[in-house]
C-alpha cells in the first residue's frame, strides 16, 4: 500500500466512525483474545481461561463467566480473565467502568462519534441504552461517510505530496523492541487479507459447531 493511501486510509477511518454498544460477536472476540498475551504464569489459570472461552463460543455465558472468575481466584493478576469478564457480565458490581481511550479527549471524541454518526441520522445510539442500562439488546451500528473534496483547500497535488512525505515519516521512526515495521492505516488490514487469501480465515470451534448444526437442519452436507 501506498504512503498516500495510508494517509487518505487513516483520514476516511477518522471520519467513518462507527458508534454504537452491541455486544461483540464470538469471532471478533475469538480473534481477539487469540491475539492477545495470556498474562498468567498459573497452568490452572490459564486452562481455566481456556474452558471460559470454550463455553463462550457456544454460548454458555454463565458457564464462562464462572470459569474466568476461577481463573482469577486462582491468578489475582490474571488481566485477560479480568478483561473479559468486563466484557461479558451483566452484573455491574463486578466490574469497574473501563475510562475512555484518552481520557478526557477520548470522552470528546466519543461525544461527538455520537453526534455526527448517529443524530445526524436521528437514530440516537448511546443516550438509550445510558438511561436504560439494555446495552446489546437492541444492537445496531450507524455510520456518517464525510467526502472532502481537498481541492477546494489547495493543490491537490501538493496535499498528496506532504501526505506521503507525512507517511514516510512516521514510518521511519524509532520502533520499540519487538516491532519489525510501523505500520500506516490500513497497511494492517491489508496484511491480514493477503494473508486470509492465502491461507483461509480462521473459525473459532463454537462457531463452526454451529455452523454444522445449521447446515444439517436443512439437509447440507458441511466440508471436512
Amino acid at each position: 500500500m501506498s504512503t498516500r493511501r495510508c494517509v487518505l486510509t487513516g483520514l476516511l477511518l477518522f471520519t467513518l466512525s462507527l458508534a454504537g454498544y452491541a455486544r461483540p460477536l464470538p469471532t471478533e472476540e475469538a480473534d481477539a483474545s487469540n491475539d492477545m498475551p495470556m498474562t498468567t504464569s498459573s497452568s490452572e489459570a490459564r486452562q481455566l481461561f481456556l474452558q471460559g472461552r470454550d463455553y463462550r463460543e457456544n454460548w454458555h455465558m454463565p458457564q464462562a463467566l464462572q470459569a474466568w472468575q476461577n481463573a482469577v481466584q486462582k491468578d489475582p493478576d490474571f488481566a485477560l480473565a479480568y478483561l473479559f469478564i468486563s466484557m461479558h457480565t451483566t452484573d455491574p458490581k463486578a466490574v469497574e467502568t473501563l475510562l475512555p481511550l484518552g481520557g478526557a479527549k477520548g470522552a470528546g471524541l466519543s461525544f461527538m462519534i455520537e453526534c455526527l454518526t448517529s443524530l445526524l441520522l436521528n437514530e440516537p445510539r448511546v443516550a438509550p441504552d445510558l438511561e436504560s442500562w439494555a446495552i446489546g439488546d437492541d444492537p445496531f451500528l450507524n455510520g456518517t461517510v464525510i467526502a472532502i473534496d481537498i481541492g477546494g483547500f489547495g493543490n491537490p497535488d501538493r496535499f498528496a505530496a506532504e501526505a506521503e512525505r507525512l507517511g514516510t515519516a512516521i514510518a521511519g521512526l524509532a520502533r520499540a523492541e519487538g516491532v519489525s515495521k510501523i505500520m500506516l492505516p490500513g497497511e494492517r488490514g491489508d496484511a491480514i487479507r493477503a494473508e486470509r487469501e492465502t491461507n483461509g480465515i480462521p473459525i473459532p470451534k463454537g462457531t463452526w459447531q454451529r455452523i454444522v448444526k445449521a447446515a444439517q437442519t436443512v439437509g447440507v452436507k458441511p466440508p471436512a
